[in-house]
């Protein structure tokens, strides 16, 4: 059986539109993880600086989302998540307005969705976090 080249002609664009590419095509996805199973496992990868400054946003990372599968988190759900944990964290001082916070969060989440995606877990096109820009920094 030979295939129409307009059908094929049509897929290839279709897959560009998608973003995606033939290799993506043939990625099985796994039985994934939720946020409870996998951050542990991230956090134990870590080296202790990234422990010591993520540890307290994957806390609330897990309260918000450990019992969803980590491909069940999008953007939206992630700036929420921002919204909340800058709206928690203490005001100090030299507090401003929780900027330091949403890009800690942010890195946070990233980091736990790079392993994912280097685990073979999610596919390297599914990382909801990367859609969301990182806060600008304020000039001091």
């Amino acid at each position: 059986m030979s295939t129409n080249p307009t059908t094929i002609r049509a897929a290839r664009l279709l897959i560009a539109q998608l973003g995606l590419t033939p290799d993506d095509l043939l990625w099985e996805p796994t039985d994934i993880p939720t946020f409870a199973e996998y951050v542990p496992k991230v956090a134990a990868a870590a080296g202790p600086g990234a422990q010591r400054t993520y540890g307290t946003y994957w806390a609330y990372i897990v309260t918000a989302f450990g019992d969803r599968p980590l491909d069940q988190v999008d953007a939206t759900d992630i700036q929420t998540l921002m919204r909340q944990v800058v709206d928690l964290r203490i005001v100090r001082r030299s507090d401003r307005g929780g900027h330091s916070t949403a890009e800690h969060l942010l890195a946070a989440i990233r980091t736990i969705y790079v392993h994912a995606i280097r685990d073979e877990i999610l596919s390297p096109h599914h990382n909801p976090a990367a859609e969301i820009p990182k806060p600008r920094r304020q000039t001091s």
